[in-house]
């Protein structure tokens, strides 16, 4: 049987377990997968030229990400984690109005040209 003291004891630890994860580690999870899911490398200020980018957005606290290739004007509408398209043919919502919103984060990973 458990007593008071086991049943802080566990609280305690369950709270130090839950207030030690973080939203970092779900965006850097999501993103890992991104990357992996395309074949990319993550991105460190390299020359991208006519490479394969991947590019990060927040939208209302999700990520979503975007694909191109600058010199073949390859573009994918944004998705998210799970490969939702959030606007275009797929969606009801005007793409204006996702990048008026959205906060870009930038150049997150890419794939040079064989």
């Amino acid at each position: 049987m458990i007593n008071k003291v086991q049943y802080s004891l566990i609280g305690v630890i369950l709270s130090i377990f839950i207030l030690s994860c973080n939203n970092d580690e779900v965006l850097k999870s999501c993103t890992d997968n991104k990357l992996e899911e395309y074949n990319l490398v993550p991105y460190n200020g390299q020359e991208l030229d006519c490479n394969v980018i991947l590019e990060l957005y927040l939208y209302k606290n999700q990520q979503y990400f975007q694909l191109y290739n600058p010199c073949e004007y390859i573009l994918t509408y944004p998705f998210d984690c799970e490969n939702n398209v959030v606007c275009g043919k797929e969606n009801q919502m005007s793409c204006n109005t996702f990048f008026d919103q959205a906060e870009y984060i930038g150049v997150i990973g890419y794939r040079e040209r064989p």
